[in-house]
């Protein structure tokens, strides 16, 4: 790819659509880690850039507001040495921050697989 070896880990089923729906769906998805040298994305290790979105499937009978509170948690201790909240208004900004925890299947509906998603933003 691009030049340089590539491994392929997996195939994603007929009708993944990842994060979003889309009429051209991507042709292949690339590890966090192998996208600063295979796909020219240096943005990948810099904790100032805003780039990533988080898909994830919750247990059933998991309660959402604890989770939400959980993930609002270490979404704060993730930025809390970032640039972007280290002067007296980024603080105050970051204590606001929060994730809302959603059920997927609502936005993917028109996919084939209804299985329940939960998607953090």
């Amino acid at each position: 790819m691009n030049t340089k070896p590539a491994k392929v880990v997996g195939i994603a089923p007929e009708g993944f659509y990842g994060d979003r729906l889309s009429s051209t769906p991507p042709d292949f998805y690339l590890p966090i880690e192998a996208m600063p040298a295979l796909a020219n994305a240096p943005y990948v290790h810099d904790p100032d850039t805003s780039w990533l979105y988080i898909i994830g499937r919750v247990k059933p009978g998991v309660a959402m507001v604890p989770l939400q509170e959980k993930i609002s948690a270490l979404l704060r201790q993730a930025f809390a040495s970032s640039k972007e909240f280290s002067s007296d208004h980024g603080k105050v900004l970051l204590a606001r921050a929060h994730v809302v925890v959603t059920p997927g299947e609502q936005a993917f509906r028109t996919c084939r697989n209804s299985t329940p998603l939960i998607c953090t933003c």
